[in-house]
């Protein structure tokens, strides 16, 4: 395993933005910057990141899609922007009408975290730390360990203590596209191995049923073409949807437009988010958005949005002085 450490960018206050490589002996690269404690890069090759990324430090602060950022500490929705903890009410500062959106301006992802690299033989980690106090009950720590294996697989974990009875539910908000920024992700396909659809009200908040997936559009059990089911959507032929995921492992695959390169995907928690977009479209024409389809799709592992108002959708409680440990896995592999 090789590493590299090199200065990314500054933050208007002047702290130093720092980016960590990691590259085992295949030559495949894992890159995340401190800002957001962010996964820039998944490089297959030298010149192929199958993840997007942005080059500016600038558009990690400004741009409103979370490209491979941290999100917590609560990924997805809360309605309401308020919850019931340890036996008492919380209220959050809403950012998405009356609700929070991936934890509002409470947000991990704002965070400029500490980074270390640790490499051993067969694998190596860009292992980041924040402290945060602010409107959530409890001061957290938090780990997010990138870890990048001679297999080339990639995990990523997230550990979480509290000094309070807490929400802990992040995720790493990444965009995968497996030909490139330049091409369209409707080209490629898809498969999830998940049951049930979340269902939600006009404002995307979960009304607490799960729907089965058999005979609807949400159907990915097999492997399909992102772009076919798309276009079934009608409108502006976008998915921003969350799913409970089966019971087994790898819980779905992604491949190229030619079926031969494959990401398989795994998780130890029970949803997936898959959201479809060009993160580039901010500030641009109509026409640049008609010549620029979408080329990443958003692939979200987390605990179902929303869970501390649905007993059945999954625990995200974080005990007092008690740590909490998720782990999500990516593994690309090229056809011989």
């Amino acid at each position: 395993m090789e590493s590299n450490v090199t200065e990314f960018g500054k933050l208007a206050n002047g702290e130093v933005v720092t980016e960590y490589t990691i590259t085992n002996a295949n030559g495949v690269s894992l890159r995340a910057i401190s800002y957001g404690a962010t996964w820039t890069g998944y490089f297959v090759a030298p010149d192929k990141n199958i993840i997007l990324n942005f080059d500016d430090l600038h558009e990690y602060e400004t741009n409103p899609f979370h490209v491979g950022n941290t999100v917590g500490r609560v990924a997805g929705r809360l309605k309401g922007h308020q919850f019931e903890i340890a036996g008492q009410p919380v209220r959050l500062q809403p950012n998405e009408n009356d609700n929070v959106l991936h934890s509002g301006s409470a947000g991990v992802d704002q965070l400029n975290w500490k980074g270390e690299i640790f490499l051993n033989e067969h694998d190596g980690e860009i292992r980041f730390t924040a402290h945060q106090d602010n409107e959530f009950p409890g001061s957290l720590e938090m780990m997010v360990i990138y870890k990048l294996a001679d297999t080339n697989e990639v995990s990523i974990t997230y550990q979480g203590l509290s000094s309070e009875e807490t929400l802990f539910n992040p995720t790493t908000h990444v965009y995968f596209n497996l030909e490139g920024p330049d091409a369209s992700v409707k080209d490629q396909y898809i498969q999830l191995f998940a049951d049930k659809h979340m269902e939600v009200d006009g404002e995307k908040l979960p009304t607490g049923k799960l729907a089965d997936v058999t005979d609807t559009v949400y159907d990915f059990r097999n492997l399909v073409n992102l772009g076919e089911k798309t276009r079934q959507l009608g409108g502006n032929e976008q998915f921003d949807d969350v799913f409970r995921k089966m019971d087994v492992s790898p819980i779905g695959f992604m491949t190229d437009s030619h079926q031969k390169n494959t990401l398989a995907i795994s998780s130890d928690r029970n949803g997936i988010v898959i959201f479809n977009a060009n993160p580039n479209v901010i500030g641009k024409s109509d026409d640049w958005i008609a010549a620029h389809p979408d080329n990443g799709l958003a692939i979200e592992l987390q605990t179902l949005p929303d869970a501390i108002h649905h007993d059945d959708f999954g625990d995200i409680v974080l005990p007092a002085n008690t740590i909490k440990r998720y782990t999500s896995t990516f593994l690309y592999a090229e056809e011989d």
